[in-house]
């Protein structure tokens, strides 16, 4: 928003009009030692940013990083479809949604 007063001064606020937002998310994953504990912090990731986006939906990309005992797991294609699914089953049913 831009306000100019009677002596031509302009004062600059920022003030968001989006409706859904485009973030990318990532996630650390070397300390996590099983499968459910990376469905938990993916979970929690996406909480996180729930309550960071102030009522706007999101839609993001999550990346993951770091070696560890789930490079196995992530190796597995149906283990990341099905992580992601799961992610979009639970977080597109809520408001904002998150997908």
């Amino acid at each position: 928003m831009v306000e100019v007063d009677d002596s031509k001064k302009m004062t600059l606020e920022f003030r968001p009009m989006d409706s859904v937002r485009w973030e990318t998310l990532s996630l650390e994953i070397s300390e996590l030692e099983s499968e459910q504990s990376l469905l938990d912090a993916m979970d929690k990731l996406v909480s996180d940013q729930q309550a960071a986006t102030v009522g706007r939906s999101v839609i993001f990309r999550l990346s993951l990083f770091g070696r560890g005992p789930l490079h196995q797991s992530l190796i597995r294609p149906e283990f990341i479809e099905d992580a992601r699914q799961n992610i979009n089953e639970i977080w597109s049913q809520q408001f904002p949604f998150l997908w």
